[in-house]
């Protein structure tokens, strides 16, 4: 993009997924890194070079796992969700389920996914929150105790799996607004639309701001 006599520098806005709390300032250097050393082995040597040299200060980390934490949260407020949240979860757990049970290499992994796929589902239960959160537990311990998902360490255990993508539920349920009625879902979708680093030109110093 060029900006009067001078030209725009790359920006990079690196954004996370679900989980736990992360230093956004050490996660940044080591995307850069990791991406410079994947842009080595794709055969672009120059960008690599310009990530590992000067690209920090066009990048940024965008972090708001801070935005999933209630005030004065305790032991399993994470996954103290309302009905509809828990209904999402249930949804989003039935997709997993039914990946690993498709995409399973072992006959015991696939047995697993299938019982799980049960607890799950199971007839004649209460379709409460509270109660929907723990056929969701018990799922993810059945799936975890045949899967290689807890081998690599991807969830050591079925409250963290549960509770990482009681998030993303949280998330799609587009609620919990803070004072100013602004929702989960927004206030997550600002802190990135803010995270862009300030714009730095190569060339002339007086460069006129872009337009539209």
């Amino acid at each position: 993009m060029r900006v009067g006599v001078g030209v725009m520098k790359r920006k990079l806005v690196f954004v996370h997924g679900i989980g736990r709390p992360r230093d956004a300032d050490r996660e940044l250097r080591q995307w850069l890194a990791d991406l410079a050393e994947g842009a080595v082995l794709a055969g672009h040597s120059r960008i690599a070079q310009e990530l590992s040299k000067d690209g920090l200060p066009q990048a940024s980390f965008a972090y708001y796992g801070d935005l999933f934490t209630r005030p004065q949260a305790q032991g399993t407020a994470d996954l103290d969700l309302s009905d509809e949240q828990a209904e999402i979860l249930t949804e989003i757990m039935r997709v997993v389920l039914n990946d690993r049970q498709a995409e399973a290499d072992e006959a015991r992994e696939r047995r697993a996914a299938g019982q799980a796929i049960g607890q799950l589902d199971a007839a004649g239960q209460s379709q409460g929150a509270g109660n929907l959160v723990r056929r969701a537990i018990d799922a993810a311990t059945t799936l975890l105790s045949a899967t290689p998902l807890r081998r690599a360490g991807q969830w050591a255990v079925p409250r963290l799996m549960v509770g990482e993508l009681a998030q993303v539920a949280r998330y799609l349920a587009r609620g919990e607004p803070d004072a100013a009625g602004i929702s989960l879902d927004q206030r997550i979708r600002a802190r990135v639309l803010e995270a862009p680093p300030e714009p730095r030109s190569r060339g002339a110093s007086t460069a006129s701001p872009p337009t539209p």
